[in-house]
């Protein structure tokens, strides 16, 4: 459909399937402006449960359409569940990779990559990976972060630290002394799909079921700065394997793009 706004050219907006040989089709939405594009940016949604529907990022997209760009935004799903993977990097690379190839979406055969808040960093890592970084034009990360081992001791240790970031980073890597904790990480990420909701509603209202052991150790991970750094300690020994591969900072020796790192005048990440 197309339509007008605010003066501006509002984009076509459509579902696509991009075929990916080898891999599944890329299911994405395109934004495309009626008029000839400068070129094309793939949109990589932030950890919203919404994914690429959600509200904040259609708005964006259409935004950057608005200014003569033709947007494809992908699903991917592991994000939209919450998820932290060490080969995120590598499905944003293949997911941008197809887009290059379809003459139809980026006749250059390159693409600019956008992308938001813990997946901005991931996008850098993926810009810098060898089967891509030949063909992006550009990268702009908007509350992304560039040193993941910092990135996560803000997350865990400043007092106005994002409550959904927290719930996010302990539901996907909580250990207990003895390793995994039944049940807890089913609990945060219920808790942390409910904050996205509604970020007043207490995170332990969702954990009424665990055993009494475990409901204790969360509440005070909550509440305790201390208890979160030895978590952070647990967490930065058994999954430095993780880490590493999202870490862009020490990936980004081969980056041939120009990259953005926008931030809030008060976030210090």
């Amino acid at each position: 459909m197309v339509g007008r706004g605010r003066g501006r050219p509002v984009a076509e907006e459509r579902d696509v399937v991009v075929p990916r040989p080898g891999h599944a089709p890329l299911r994405a939405a395109l934004y495309r402006s009626p008029h000839p594009a400068a070129s094309t940016v793939v949109a990589i949604h932030g950890m919203s449960p919404l994914a690429e529907r959600d509200p904040r990022w259609v708005q964006l997209c259409r935004g950057i359409c608005r200014a003569g760009l033709t947007v494809v935004s992908p699903h991917f799903e592991s994000v939209s569940q919450l998820r932290i993977m060490a080969d995120q990097p590598t499905e944003f690379a293949n997911a941008a990779r197809a887009v290059c190839d379809s003459p139809d979406l980026s006749p250059a055969g390159r693409v600019g990559l956008l992308s938001v808040s813990f997946s901005g960093g991931l996008t850098i890592a993926a810009a810098a990976s060898p089967p891509l970084r030949h063909r992006v034009s550009a990268v702009c990360a908007i509350g992304g972060y560039a040193d993941l081992p910092n990135c996560l001791r803000s997350i865990f240790t400043d007092e106005d630290a994002d409550p959904y970031a927290l719930l996010i980073v302990l539901a996907n890597f909580i250990q207990g002394d003895a390793g995994p904790l039944t049940g807890a990480h089913e609990a945060l990420f219920r808790a942390a799909r409910a904050n996205f909701t509604d970020a007043t509603i207490d995170p332990r209202d969702h954990f009424g079921e665990l055993p009494p052991a475990t409901r204790t150790m969360l509440h005070g991970l909550l509440g305790d700065r201390d208890q979160r750094l030895t978590q952070l300690h647990r967490l930065m020994t058994r999954c430095a394997d993780t880490v590493a591969a999202l870490n862009p900072i020490d990936l980004i020796a081969g980056l041939q793009a120009p990259v953005t790192l926008l931030h809030g005048a008060r976030d210090d990440v």
